[in-house]
């Protein structure tokens, strides 16, 4: 059986975005905040970084897939993700 995995976007500075994947939410939020050497650079920059929406995935194949398509959106559209108004079903594949 595999690991749960999340999908997360944390909000910093600037109102910057940063999406990653992990099986811990609260550990990597944590590195990213304060710890860094296991920090993304991008994220540790923005500093201080706040979770503003998850989601879950059963492989990290799904979570990395989920990611990109996440990745390849603009910041309005981040935001709308953020607030509801988007989906992850609304998403170009």
């Amino acid at each position: 059986m595999e690991r749960q995995w999340f999908i997360y976007l944390l909000r910093g500075r600037q109102r910057r975005f940063y999406c990653g994947i992990t099986t811990d939410l609260d550990r990597r939020i944590w590195e990213h905040n304060n710890d860094r050497s296991r920090a993304s650079k991008c994220a540790w920059v923005a500093r201080p970084l706040e979770l503003v929406w998850s989601t879950t995935a059963d492989s990290r194949s799904e979570a990395s897939r989920i990611e990109a398509r996440i990745k390849r959106l603009n910041r309005s559209q981040k935001a709308r993700l953020v607030k509801g108004e988007l989906t992850l079903e609304g998403l170009d594949n």
